[in-house]
């Protein structure tokens, strides 16, 4: 795990997904989060981005010279049974993720991800994501941030290591080792660092063998308790299949904080209000983004 990524915002901090007309509608008559697969986001590096810096982490690890707070050098069959754990955990598990920002107003954001300002930013509880058997990580867009971050997490697993024997085969390690991967996907590019990324993670097991490729949600936990997976499905993005799945967060107890239009919503506030009502959430406040409503 890399620590530094784990968000854990107060229960009122607001935290803003950017979508769609239809989306929104779905989002509001279902009840759910939509979490789709990571590697069929719009971010190519998705996946890829994290791996590097481990690389590089490698790379400096097994550098010439003493590694300080480091009892002894790390040697190469260290890097190669973390590296092989980590390739292993890409096909046995995938990251399903929604993504939210902190900022409830990005004109980047509207143009990409919100119908190029026609849709609309619901701008969801923190407390009403934490229910859901997910785990929210905090974008970092320092490269040398993330070096420094991935640095810290490997060196600890390596002095664990020494701690307990030195044995690749013991389940803690592979577990370990999963969960840097899985962290992992809290490093993007600089490039998107205006999104100010908040990732809402859900993992989802890969089984493939010869009688087929499986995606299954095993489910997770919610406020200590087992939360049952839910159905993978499929739908076309821009041509490519995509899976997805869609996971109910609760309507009675305030999920939604408030609700963005987006600053080309063709909408006025009365037909949000109206499918709000009709769908039982009630009326939550409204907000023009950046003009008033037109």
């Amino acid at each position: 795990m890399i620590p530094e990524r784990l968000f854990e915002p107060s229960d009122e901090r607001v935290l803003y997904h950017y979508c769609s007309p239809e989306a929104f509608v779905s989002i509001v008559k279902n009840k759910t989060v939509r979490f789709s697969d990571i590697n069929m986001m719009n971010d190519a590096e998705e996946g890829r981005w994290g791996y590097q810096v481990w690389l590089e982490v490698a790379n400096k690890l097994l550098a010439p010279g003493p590694q300080i707070g480091l009892p002894e050098p790390v040697g190469l069959d260290f890097i190669d049974a973390v590296d092989s754990f980590w390739s292993v955990s890409g096909v046995r598990l995938t990251s399903f993720i929604a993504a939210f920002s902190k900022d409830a107003d990005s004109l980047s954001q509207w143009r990409a991800y919100a119908d190029d300002g026609r849709g609309y930013a619901v701008g969801f509880r923190s407390s009403a994501l934490r229910r859901l058997p997910i785990q929210l990580l905090e974008v970092c867009y320092d490269l040398d941030q993330q070096v420094r971050e991935m640095l810290i997490s490997v060196s600890a697993v390596f002095l664990e290591w020494l701690d307990k024997g030195r044995d690749f085969d013991q389940p803690w390690f592979r577990q370990r080792c999963l969960e840097l991967a899985m962290s992992s996907i809290a490093f993007k590019n600089p490039a998107w660092r205006d999104e100010q990324e908040v990732r809402c993670q859900h993992v989802v097991s890969v089984d493939i063998s010869e009688s087929g490729w499986i995606l299954r949600d095993d489910g997770g936990e919610s406020e200590g308790q087992p939360i049952a997976g839910v159905p993978v499905e499929f739908h076309i993005r821009n041509g490519s299949i995509v899976p997805y799945i869609d996971l109910p967060f609760d309507p009675t107890r305030d999920p939604i904080a408030e609700i963005m239009m987006g600053p080309k919503c063709p909408n006025s506030p009365g037909n949000v209000l109206f499918l709000l009502g009709n769908s039982g959430l009630g009326r939550i406040p409204l907000r023009g983004a950046g003009a008033a409503y037109r």
